[in-house]
């Protein structure tokens, strides 16, 4: 009896709490809850994963660098690309996330990797992605700049070449320009 006597001021004290804090046999769903999970439905979070590009390396005239073998040559055949991953989102196909990733390298310099952004001075975006028949067309707009002659290739080729990890038969069109982008190449004026 002893036993029971101490515990009943406990347990009575656990049934006041109890029937104080309103039990009910109803189910019910706190607001917090309800928030929480409208949260996780609205801020949905991408899970990034890498695409590959191209970055250019310049050859160094100083130290009489040797050009690795298999390589793409470009600029005036003093530079050569060079594949690097860049971040980006993994909803997007891989096509457009590469050439999105590329168009977003900002500096000229990439990191202190000895690479450069040919693409730099340029503003440019990617606009879509068609299908005609077998081949890929890409809507590429905005704005080029070159830094010298042996800019034009480099640049080119470092769009041209990141398309070409991803698909074989495509064409650009250029600020809705079919023969856009190939005159960006032609200094002779005579191309329209």
């Amino acid at each position: 009896m002893k036993k029971i006597s101490r515990l009943s001021p406990f347990l009575f004290i656990a049934l006041m709490l109890f029937a104080m804090t309103g039990c009910s046999n109803k189910s019910t769903t706190e607001p917090e809850e309800v928030n929480n999970t409208n949260e996780i439905e609205t801020t949905e979070e991408v899970n990034p994963t890498t695409q590959d590009v191209y970055a250019v390396k310049i050859m160094d005239d100083d130290t009489n660098e040797q050009i690795p073998e298999g390589v793409i040559l470009t600029g005036c055949e003093d530079s050569y690309l060079v594949k690097i991953p860049v971040q980006v989102d993994s909803t997007l196909i891989p096509l457009e996330g590469a050439l999105k990733g590329l168009f977003v390298l900002e500096d000229r310099e990439i990191g202190q990797s000895g690479l450069i952004n040919a693409l730099y001075q340029s503003d440019m975006e990617f606009d879509y992605i068609e299908n005609e028949g077998d081949t890929t067309v890409i809507g590429l707009v905005g704005a080029v700049q070159f830094g010298g002659t042996c800019d034009v290739p480099r640049v080119m080729d470092q769009v041209e070449k990141t398309i070409e990890l991803y698909e074989d038969n495509y064409k650009i069109i250029w600020n809705g320009s079919e023969t856009g982008w190939a005159c960006l190449s032609d200094q002779s004026g005579e191309c329209k």
